[in-house]
């Protein structure tokens, strides 16, 4: 049990999780590292995971400290991706998107 609050002290409000994603859709080129960050906010702290939307539904991705990073990112990278923050008064889902983009050889000097 808690030690009971200073007279007068109503404690903490206690509320459902509330999500920010940045960016909400980024576009890289392969191989390219990709990060999104999700902040949360609620009481009690609310825990957050990421997963990719996948013809099968939502598939866990690894991320970590609220970031999900793709490193060497490739063509079946490209999709949404949800962030969900989650307490035990209700879950908050938030989605972006990434694009991965192949490497450009155009505007290069080419010699007629």
């Amino acid at each position: 049990m808690g030690a009971p609050g200073p007279k007068g002290d109503a404690g903490e409000s206690i509320f459902a999780p509330e999500g920010i994603v940045s960016p909400t859709s980024l576009t890289v080129t392969q191989n390219q590292t990709a990060t999104f960050y999700c902040s949360a906010n609620g009481n009690p702290k609310p825990s957050v995971s990421w997963s990719k939307i996948s013809g099968t539904g939502l598939v866990n991705t690894d991320g970590q400290d609220n970031k999900l990073q793709i490193k060497s990112a490739g063509y079946n990278d490209t999709g949404s991706y949800v962030c969900s923050a989650a307490n035990v008064l209700g879950e908050v889902k938030k989605m972006v998107k990434l694009f991965v983009e192949g490497k450009m050889f155009g505007g290069l000097n080419h010699v007629p």
